[in-house]
């Protein structure tokens, strides 16, 4: 393949035509993206699913990747000067349809099973599959990452530095039987507070007390233990594939954050409505990928609503699946990497060569670390936020340019 054939594929897959509903038949088949060095590499022999986002110009939001720079972020520590910034996102990108379809990534055909009900899906971040706890019915307790709760109505917790919480359990809803495509529930759960390496410094009663960041709403927006933090659509959306659907969601936003604020000061329900984490800390999943599309686009639409609406370069406008984890690390499962560059002031023209040279050295840095890694393509995708010719505010994705690595 070409640099032209695959920028061309590239836009393909980007396409929406909306001409039947949100991420209908006739536009393109979106694409997988995943920052393969995102520290989960590590553990990924202990993980059943690891986080990947779904790209597609149905989906009108800013930053449609996680652009957030880790303190802890090795090239930091090497070179410092990007602390705190947005950054380029680096990855690897599913190209082929076929894979997109009915490949080795999903059970089922995205596009054509409108109404299927077989998968995991955020509309925000969620920390799916590194800080979530999953209700395990078989052995009658809860399961997070680093500790393990009896359902004894004691709320005490154990520490048990061997368990990995949510991530590792299998992909899929737990609601449809495996036979049917369904899953063992990973990335599913209540979402909380530590991260498995720090359960060793917690005390015990700090430990019970202050696991679970999750607002608890008795049932107000999510179904019971098996499905744990899934989001009852059906009681605000009369067809979740219809463009319709996007504003459908108001409702529910303004619940949602109604509720939170009611509960934000109550512990450890430490964080306050408008601070864009509290929607990570305390939002659900949905089973139907144009759900997520509708909601995704939704919070972007009514972010004053719950979000301090800042401008949209510092907007959190990405989802997060729980993918298969030996599926979405496979290197044959990609087509090449790619690099999402960052909103500026005249996106149509925005290239690698606009970027600061520290970030084009930060871009170099994790395109090598993909090779490192066995991520061995030909090709780098540059990809631009374009904002919509239309003046309603809505941003999409386009390929401008190819290149040959090393870049």
């Amino acid at each position: 393949m070409s640099k032209q054939e695959l920028q061309n594929q590239i836009n393909s897959n980007l396409y929406e035509s909306w001409k039947d509903g949100l991420f209908g038949g006739n536009g393109g088949c979106g694409m997988l993206f995943r920052f393969q060095a995102d520290g989960m590499e590590y553990i990924k022999d202990q993980q059943e699913v690891l986080p990947a986002t779904f790209l597609h110009n149905s989906i009108e939001t800013p930053n449609p990747a996680y652009n957030l720079l880790d303190e802890k972020d090795p090239f930091c520590k090497k070179h410092g000067g990007l602390k705190g910034e947005l950054v380029p996102v680096i990855g690897t990108l599913v190209t082929d349809p076929g894979k997109m379809d009915i490949g080795p990534l999903w059970s089922f055909n995205p596009r054509v099973d409108k109404y299927n009900k077989n998968g995991v899906f955020y509309a925000h971040d969620s920390n799916s599959c590194d800080q979530r706890a999953i209700w395990y019915g078989p052995k009658n307790m809860w399961i997070g990452n680093g500790f393990y709760e009896n359902n004894d109505k004691t709320g005490k917790k154990i520490k048990d530095t061997s368990s990995y919480g949510s991530g590792a359990f299998q992909a899929g809803s737990p609601l449809i039987d495996k036979s049917a495509g369904g899953g063992g529930g990973g990335g599913t759960g209540y979402h909380v507070i530590f991260k498995r390496s720090d359960i060793d410094q917690m005390s015990e009663d700090k430990l019970s007390n202050e696991a679970y960041s999750n607002v608890d709403f008795n049932g107000e927006f999510y179904q019971g233990w098996e499905a744990t933090c899934l989001i009852n659509y059906a009681d605000y959306i009369t067809d979740c594939t219809t463009i319709d659907s996007i504003n459908e969601w108001e409702k529910y936003i303004n619940q949602f954050a109604l509720a939170y604020k009611s509960k934000r000061n109550n512990p450890p329900w430490k964080y306050y409505s408008g601070d864009i984490n509290s929607l990570g800390d305390a939002f659900g999943w949905v089973d139907n990928i144009r759900a997520m599309i509708g909601l995704q686009n939704a919070l972007y639409r009514f972010r004053s609503t719950w979000f301090n609406n800042c401008d949209k370069k510092y907007y959190w406008g990405w989802n997060e699946i729980p993918m298969n984890a030996q599926a979405i690390t496979n290197p044959d499962n990609f087509g090449c990497l790619a690099v999402i560059l960052p909103i500026n002031g005249n996106e149509s023209e925005y290239e690698f060569k606009d970027l600061a040279s520290i970030q084009q050295e930060y871009v170099k840095f994790y395109l090598k670390k993909h090779h490192q890694m066995g991520f061995k393509y030909k090709y780098v995708a540059f990809l631009n936020q374009v904002e919509s010719p239309f003046g309603d505010g809505k941003m999409c994705l386009n390929c401008t340019d190819v290149m040959e690595y090393p870049i």
